[in-house]
């Protein structure tokens, strides 16, 4: 209703203005001529044709150049445009479309798009064509097409007007899948790492835990994550630390210097579900994790290597006490080798001067069994000097020698062998 109102106001628009030119016209007819009135009429009629002509050209104009725009953003648009029949065979297609399926735009035409899809999407890409000629609606799906360039795309789907043909969007999503694999290759790399780690492995907030690998659950004898979750640092931990503070106090400390820092390293008393406790080295690192601030707790039982930390420092306390009864038995050897020095080396050397001055003045005096038991003596005295001299080196290794001419020489005046 409303465009035949339009289309009359136009009419009578164009007869007022028509009327206007012919009063203007030097042969208007007057009124009762009816002759002169049917040529006005006329005159009317022509130029209400003429304006109409002229109306109709400008609006062909527009329209053309409308179309010529509307052709030129469909060719260069950046994103892939195709027109597609029911069968799926392609009726239009736009230069991004062409480049993004590998084909000259005008060998593009009555070949069915499913040729283009990867084997494997086929199926994904009928189902949607199926929803959108059932209900009408917009439809996506990305779809990985068929080639060796590997690409991909996100295809937007809907039915025209008749619901025979279907306007089909192409966004190139190639660098974001690939991105996408990337991302999931390396939480795959780190998932293996992390749940076949050989150290309990836990991430956490300010709450609390809220997630652990295998070894987390072993280390602290749980049954699963569903009795990990949640807990506070402090409920795997005895009530107090070495240090007199209580844990729940300490662990909260400790976290909010790991998210502060970015990270921490500091040992701790954990306990186990069984109440068994055990020290541990702990380490902090401060990450992002879906958009929040997470901590990545490692955790590792040292009670083997505190043992042997243990058995070391009674090692090295056994070996000082020995090193102290060693230097003490080196100090009385060395007193008793002073002593044998100071009271057996005067007599054995007048023993040895003795027995030298009865063999010079007496060896005429004397039978051959008293020579033999003359010079016995000699070298037994000879042999105990020898013996005192080895002594004193054993007892004196280590230390500073005394100095060279401290000890007697045997002499042959009488007068200082007396003993």
């Amino acid at each position: 209703m409303k465009k035949k109102s339009d289309a009359s106001s136009d009419d009578a628009e164009l007869r007022r203005r028509a009327e206007q030119q012919v009063a203007t016209h030097p042969e208007s007819p007057a009124d009762g001529d009816s002759a002169r009135r049917l040529l006005h009429e006329l005159q009317v009629y022509k130029i209400e044709l003429e304006m109409q002509n002229e109306a109709l050209r400008e609006a062909q104009e527009e329209a053309e150049l409308g179309l010529e725009r509307y052709v030129e953003l469909y060719d260069h648009a950046p994103v892939g445009y195709l027109t597609l029949s029911r069968t799926g065979i392609i009726d239009r297609a736009n230069l991004a479309a062409a480049g993004l399926l590998g084909l000259e735009r005008g060998k593009l035409i009555r070949r069915n798009f499913e040729f283009f899809v990867a084997r494997q999407d086929v199926p994904a890409y009928r189902g949607l064509m199926e929803r959108v000629y059932a209900g009408g609606a917009k439809e996506t799906v990305a779809l990985a097409l068929a080639g060796q360039s590997q690409r991909f795309v996100r295809v937007e789907a809907s039915a025209d007007e008749t619901g025979t043909n279907a306007r089909v969007a192409l966004l190139d999503i190639t660098e974001r899948k690939r991105a996408e694999q990337v991302l999931k290759d390396n939480e795959e790399k780190f998932r293996s790492i992390y749940e076949g780690s050989n150290d309990a492995i836990m991430l956490l907030t300010d709450k609390g835990f809220f997630d652990c690998n295998a070894r987390t659950l072993e280390l602290f004898g749980l049954g699963g994550k569903d009795e990990f979750i949640f807990l506070h640092p402090s409920q795997l931990s005895p009530p107090f630390q070495p240090d007199g503070r209580d844990s729940f106090s300490a662990a909260n400390e400790k976290i909010e210097a790991g998210f502060s820092r970015g990270s921490g390293h500091f040992e701790w008393v954990h306990q186990r579900k069984n109440g068994e406790v055990f020290p541990a080295d702990v380490s902090f690192t401060a990450f992002t994790y879906q958009g929040h601030r997470v901590l990545q707790a490692t955790v590792r039982d040292i009670t083997e290597r505190k043992r042997a930390e243990a058995a070391i420092l009674q090692l090295n306390e056994d070996l000082e006490r020995k090193t102290a009864g060693l230097e003490s038995a080196n100090r009385v050897l060395q007193a008793f080798s002073d002593a044998i020095s100071q009271d057996l080396r005067g007599p054995l050397q007048a023993l040895d001067s003795c027995s030298r001055l009865l063999r010079k003045g007496y060896r005429d005096q004397l039978d051959a069994e008293g020579q033999r038991l003359l010079q016995g003596v000699r070298d037994n005295a000879e042999k105990m000097v020898q013996l005192m001299d080895e002594l004193l080196v054993f007892s004196r290794v280590g230390r500073p020698q005394p100095a060279a001419g401290g000890e007697g020489e045997p002499t042959d005046d009488p007068d200082q062998l007396l003993i």
